[in-house]
């Protein structure tokens, strides 16, 4: 395992900074607190201000794939844009913009050079009631449309673990995860698991995970207090981490551990955060030391 940390981390919209931080720019001061390997949030960037919805985003990847090279690092992984694919209503307004972002997100995984792209999957509701086997079908389509384009690439789909805290949602439920996945059964189709959505359902995360095993491609480091997903950084929430680095190395997890703790930085001013970033590499490396 590598440290790996999402580029939200420092490009972000939210906070009291306003103003977002390129993408060019995060790259650089990430780099220089000592990320190496990165995953590319298509979600943050393909908001109006973002790159991925300009016309010229084919040659912003190809910018933003030249600056990587100069500085060293690379994209190991990313996360496509999402939305409840199975609603046909009200979360649908801009499906045409949005199915977009996520056909654009895979081809520019690819130009990146990043292996595994995380999807989301959605949920059907009838009369507000939780459909767990139409879920699943309307997902199979989905993602077997999807699949096309991310082999062509060169790119596999990360099935992410949701939580359904409040609201039952597909996938929320490890065994339909895992169901899913092994009944596509393809080759560039696995698992991302987010230990903070994890914390969230409060199951046995290290039981989970051997389950899982060789499925599990990328993997969403964050912790919480089992309450909202707070995207915070390790020892911060409830997450034994402890036991989880074991579980990771029992299951000989072959990727990268990455961050996706926007929280943890986005509420301070850009100069406290690049002391920030240096702290959240040692502890990473800690992290990948036990």
């Amino acid at each position: 395992m590598r440290l790996s940390t999402s580029t939200n981390i420092l490009d972000c919209e939210l906070g009291v900074n306003k103003k977002r931080v390129g993408i060019i720019e995060s790259l650089n001061t990430c780099a220089e607190a000592g990320f190496k390997v990165f995953d590319m949030n298509f979600c943050d960037n393909g908001l109006p201000d973002g790159f991925l919805l300009s016309d010229t985003w084919e040659s912003e990847v190809c910018h933003i794939y030249e600056e990587s090279q100069k500085l060293g690092i690379e994209f190991s992984q990313s996360h496509l844009e999402f939305y409840n694919i199975c609603d046909m209503q009200s979360s649908n307004a801009n499906r045409e913009v949005r199915e977009e972002l996520v056909r654009r997100g895979i081809i520019a995984s690819g130009m990146l050079g990043a292996k595994w792209a995380v999807l989301h999957l959605g949920t059907v509701y009838e009369n507000g009631m939780y459909k767990c086997q139409k879920s699943k079908e309307k997902n199979m389509e989905y993602v077997k449309y999807h699949l096309e384009t991310a082999k062509r690439y060169g790119v596999g789909l990360a099935i992410e673990n949701l939580p359904d805290k409040e609201r039952r949602r597909f996938t929320g439920a490890p065994e339909e995860l895992l169901d899913f996945v092994d009944t596509v059964n393809a080759e560039h189709l696995g698992i991302c698991w987010d230990f903070g959505h994890g914390n969230l359902m409060h199951i046995d995360q290290a039981a989970v995970l051997r389950e899982i095993g060789k499925r599990l491609k990328a993997v969403h480091v964050a912790d919480n207090h089992g309450i909202w997903d707070e995207h915070m950084a390790p020892f911060c929430g409830t997450v034994d981490w402890n036991s989880m680095m074991q579980v990771l190395k029992e299951i000989q997890f072959a990727y990268d551990f990455t961050y996706e703790i926007h929280n943890m930085t986005n509420h301070f001013p850009l100069e406290i955060r690049k002391k920030q970033l240096e702290h959240l590499v040692d502890l990473g490396n800690y992290l990948l030391s036990i």
